[in-house]
């Protein structure tokens, strides 16, 4: 016959339960063919009430000689919560088994069974008295067949988390920071008015700004053991000893091994007087399996390094000389327990730059890579990319934080005044151990500057965040340099942008602008992608000192596409053009990637003025009208752009002949019909950026591409015509076999 545990609580009939959930459970039971109401029960606890609804349960499904020790009729106490929803489930049989998922109840009381995975509120909104009952059969059949943890399931704990916790640094226990100090600062939640404490630790000389206690960290490191029974956390080394002894984890040795070792080293600090052990566990799924997670535990005690070797006998009384042997092994200890209290903690470390890569979802790691800009897109991607541990990042600017700036910049305020890069970079290397973030506080441009020469001879990659022109199309004109990325928002903060060069950079950033301006023009994206401009707001006393209106929220929004999309490019080799824009009413975001196309460069040496660049795309386009009008010549207006400072131009697009135009097999007068128009929307969808820039024909079928009298005409009168703003002229002349493109300067001959 089986012994249960006595119920001291007051007896009382099924017409004076009152709790909701205890109401629904006797009705259940009752109905339950397979049940037994035994008792009901009642206590009250500072005015709280507690029913007690005890029931035998039996199950035909439990094998009658079961190694676990379930039975085929087990009591249990269904133990009911004011305020509360699931109950208590509590094994009322004395000798009820120890096994895996069980919750953590007192020495010589009912054992409590964990029935749920699923989190308390989950719980709570699908549970039901007749669902809770099948639940404990469930459990009990699982628990006498060995089956109660699936192998999909994670490795259960060895111990039950303390209400106590403390943070370590995420290489406490790296090889370089051994001997190091340890500075703890504890935090309490007054509010709650609980003995909770949080301890978070620092390196000594890496701490708190406003003091901390000096702490030693003694880790030790056990055999692995295979998973099972969650243990109550012990109150002294000789009860966690005891615990461990059945898992082959002999922890006095091993503390006493660690001690030793620490005393050889002759570098930490023996007097400081707390100490925390931290002990961690390989755990297995069974004997002949391999670890596949770990439990790191902690305890503490308020013993010094020296006060501890006393304890475990490792070195002599009154003396810091070993107690050893002539083969240097620790003599046994002259009595079988350690009387130290120790206190449980919850150990929890700094996720490391590998771990936040992992728990970001992030596949592969990255190298070495520069930010250029530290605004608010390039300190949202140092933010976004630190805390996913995905690269080690220097970051370039030469501007300050202005008051504006925090609106919808990830530092705080205080950075007012201090430069924009050693702020982001101080900031995430301090919060974030091993990001390690450098800066420079030099204009990008500058390619001679040594700090800036260096690490872009280190870096697999360099994004651009800028928000302006001269650096992308300053670096694409450097042979050298790594593989660029730009980034950047349209003016309205709707949004964004991702030109990407090829690992080789065959494509570099400025052609890939071109591209990206023709694709604004001939794509349904580039209606409203740079027209859809907001206000500004003045930031300063000049008159250049004005600023698009955009939200943080927008800020983050596109960045964090941004960031996503520029770790995707760089696990590829391949330029990459990439336009988004976001409906702000409804949230809904189209995008577009255009095809990039192999870029081309003029070899005639008469070109002296300017480096002329376009690209396969535009041949494709002017071989396509050339093909439509033979026998007869065709042709329409150049659009691209000059860069008056690195001298290039770019030719974004050619357009087809207007309606009004005259061809035969030997000239082409191009007409004039819808040209403002077509040149008006090209400034509008572009925000200016691209304009007339010349002229293009093509030439009948056995000609050459060498220019005609009147095509030297011809390029002498637009030559004449552009240099009222300054500008060359350019004609392109499409041939059979060949694309040729001339410049002229008005003046020269």
């Amino acid at each position: 016959m089986s012994d249960y545990f006595p119920c001291h609580e007051d007896k009382i009939e099924e017409d004076e339960v009152k709790l909701n959930g205890s109401t629904s459970m006797v009705k259940a039971i009752k109905r339950d063919q397979c049940a037994d109401l035994i008792d009901i029960r009642v206590k009250k606890i500072e005015g709280k009430s507690f029913e007690y609804i005890i029931v035998d349960i039996y199950n035909d499904e439990i094998p009658s000689r079961n190694k676990t020790g379930i039975k085929y009729c087990e009591r249990i106490s269904y133990v009911f919560t004011e305020g509360e929803v699931t109950p208590l489930t509590l094994a009322m049989r004395k000798d009820f088994p120890v096994t895996m998922h069980q919750d953590a109840i007192a020495p010589e009381q009912p054992k409590s069974l964990c029935l749920y995975v699923d989190p308390k509120d989950v719980v709570d909104a699908y549970w039901t008295a007749e669902r809770h009952i099948k639940r404990t059969r469930w459990w009990l059949k699982k628990a006498a067949m060995g089956e109660l943890h699936p192998d999909d399931q994670a490795l259960e704990q060895l111990f039950y988390n303390s209400s106590s916790t403390i943070v370590l640094p995420h290489d406490y226990d790296s090889n370089s920071k051994h001997g190091r100090t340890l500075i703890a600062v504890a935090h309490t939640n007054e509010e709650k008015k609980t003995n909770d404490i949080f301890i978070v630790t620092k390196w000594k000389g890496q701490g708190f700004k406003n003091g901390g206690v000096e702490i030693n960290i003694v880790d030790v490191l056990t055999e692995p053991v295979t998973h099972g029974v969650i243990n109550q956390t012990p109150r002294k080394v000789a009860e966690l000893a005891s615990l461990l002894e059945p898992l082959a984890v002999d922890l006095v040795t091993l503390i006493r091994q660690r001690l030793l070792s620490l005393l050889r080293a002759n570098d930490f600090q023996l007097d400081i007087a707390a100490t925390v052990f931290v002990v961690k566990f390989p755990l297995r799924r069974s004997d002949n399996k391999q670890a596949e997670s770990y439990q790191t535990i902690a305890f503490y005690c308020n013993k010094s390094l020296v006060e501890l070797m006393r304890l475990f006998e490792v070195v002599l009384e009154g003396s810091l000389e070993e107690r050893t042997d002539f083969d240097h092994k620790l003599f046994p200890m002259s009595t079988n327990e350690v009387d130290l209290n120790i206190e449980f903690i919850e150990c929890l470390r700094e996720s490391s730059s590998k771990e936040r890569r992992i728990q970001s979802g992030v596949q592969k790691p990255f190298g070495k890579g520069v930010i250029v800009g530290a605004g608010a897109l390039g300190g949202a991607l140092v933010d976004l990319w630190v805390k996913a541990g995905w690269g080690a990042w220097t970051v370039v600017d030469n501007d300050i934080f202005r008051p504006h700036n925090f609106t919808r910049h990830v530092i705080p305020t205080w950075a007012t005044g201090l430069n924009k890069a050693q702020v982001v970079a101080g900031h995430y290397s301090s919060q974030f151990k091993g990001s390690n973030v450098k800066w420079i506080d030099a204009d990008a441009t500058n390619f001679t500057h040594p700090q800036l020469k260096q690490c872009l001879s280190e870096a697999e990659i360099v994004v651009d965040a800028s928000a302006s022109l001269s650096y992308p199309r300053a670096v694409s004109g450097v042979r050298n340099a790594p593989r660029h990325a730009s980034v950047f928002f349209s003016p309205s903060g709707n949004g964004a942008v991702l030109l990407v060069e090829d690992r080789r950079r065959n494509v570099r950033l400025s052609s890939l602008e071109a591209q990206y301006y023709r694709a604004l023009i001939h794509e349904a994206i580039g209606a409203t992608h740079l027209t859809s401009v907001t206000d500004q707001f003045r930031s300063g006393a000049s008159c250049r000192d004005n600023s698009f209106v955009m939200a943080h929220s927008r800020v983050m929004a596109c960045s964090s596409l941004l960031s996503e999309q520029v770790i995707q490019a760089c696990e590829q080799g391949s330029a990459k053009i990439m336009i988004w824009q976001d409906n702000e009413e409804t949230g809904d975001r189209i995008s577009f990637q255009p095809i990039v196309r192999r870029v081309k460069t003029s070899n005639n040496h008469s070109l002296n003025q300017f480096k002329v660049y376009w690209d396969e795309g535009i041949e494709d386009r002017v071989k396509k009208y050339r093909k439509e009008s033979l026998p007869n010549e065709t042709g329409g207006i150049l659009i691209g752009y000059h860069d008056m400072i690195q001298r290039c131009v770019f030719i974004v697009d050619a357009l087809p002949a207007p309606s009004d135009s005259e061809g035969t097999a030997t000239t082409f007068q191009r007409g004039t019909n819808g040209v403002v128009e077509s040149l008006n929307r090209i400034v509008k969808r572009t925000a200016n950026n691209v304009g007339y820039i010349g002229e293009w024909h093509s030439h009948p079928k056995g000609a050459s591409v060498k220019m005609s009298s009147l095509d030297k005409i011809q390029l002498r009168e637009l030559a004449e015509s552009l240099s009222r703003d300054g500008l060359p002229a350019y004609q392109m002349i499409v041939g059979e076999r060949e694309i040729k493109v001339y410049e002229k300067v008005f003046g020269d001959e």
